[in-house]
């Protein structure tokens, strides 16, 4: 290979002519690849990490807020694990309706006067609520579950903990996760391209 800028011999590896300093295009491609290399380090260590908490904080937050807590944890943990390399996302949707159902049904029975409704309706209405309310927490509970089991198989084992603690438990499995720098961006790159080579071998 010769310098297209003066003619000299270059050898298959060099990025710059010794003699007139030009840029060969294996230089242009190595120099290609160290910005795309960055750009890639610089998104890795801007994207979010799973927000520790510490579960005396978070079990009191639990309690004071009579369960509603739940909703709030649901809806600041979309983000991070919808950046979680998996086939499976958390559902948006899901986490904005749930808060509205949870905080709707509160004032059903004090008002149920107030929107015409009979005192037995207010009752069923109630009821109904409720159970969609937890229906819609423990199916959220399970989803979480499956990305985080997706992203590391070692984690979030117990089905009947998470149904009766739901967020209390997943938050417990985060921080377990935490501590053991799963989700530090070396380790969340790392499992990213052993994703990818898993779903490109699984298409072959």
């Amino acid at each position: 290979m010769k310098c297209a800028g003066c003619g000299a011999p270059l050898g298959d590896t060099d990025e710059k002519c010794a003699y007139c300093g030009s840029v060969t295009p294996y230089g242009k491609s190595m120099t290609e690849q160290r910005r795309r290399e960055e750009q890639e380090e610089e998104r890795l260590r801007n994207m979010p990490s799973m927000p520790y908490a510490e579960m005396s904080s978070v079990i009191i937050s639990y309690i004071l807020t009579l369960g509603f807590y739940s909703s709030c944890w649901y809806i600041t943990r979309t983000f991070p694990l919808n950046r979680l390399k998996s086939e499976l996302k958390f559902p948006v949707l899901a986490a904005l309706i749930y808060p509205v159902m949870c905080f709707s049904f509160m004032f059903i029975i004090p008002f149920y006067d107030r929107i015409g409704l009979t005192e037995l309706h207010a009752k069923v209405i109630f009821a109904s609520a409720v159970m969609i309310s937890y229906t819609m927490s423990v199916q959220m509970a399970l989803r979480v579950k499956k990305i985080l089991r997706h992203y590391d198989n070692s984690e979030v084992s117990s089905d009947w903990l998470m149904a009766l603690f739901g967020p209390i438990y997943l938050q417990y499995c985060i921080n377990r996760m935490i501590r053991m720098k799963i989700f530090v961006p070396e380790f969340l790159a790392r499992r990213n391209d052993l994703y990818e080579v898993c779903k490109l071998r699984s298409t072959d």
